[in-house]
């Protein structure tokens, strides 16, 4: 799995990417320390074959670490 992340047109918009496969699923986690589950920022994301793209809204600074789970 490649995944990458970059700011958004706007300081609150944080863009994270991620190589994908046809036919896949995923979920999208959030979390400000990496020894807790986090929360589930967006489930049932559809692979987009060769990457997926998703646009996360930040309203307060970080830092975040994100995880991608792949459903089915």
């Amino acid at each position: 799995l490649w995944m990458w992340g970059y700011r958004g047109d706007a300081l609150t918009n944080l863009v994270i990417g991620w190589s994908s496969v046809d036919g896949k699923q995923y979920t999208l986690w959030r979390m400000t320390n990496l020894a807790v589950a986090g929360e589930v920022v967006q489930s049932n994301i559809m692979a987009s074959v060769p990457a997926n793209a998703f646009t996360n809204s930040v309203s307060s600074h970080g830092p975040y670490y994100y995880r991608i789970q792949v459903e089915r």
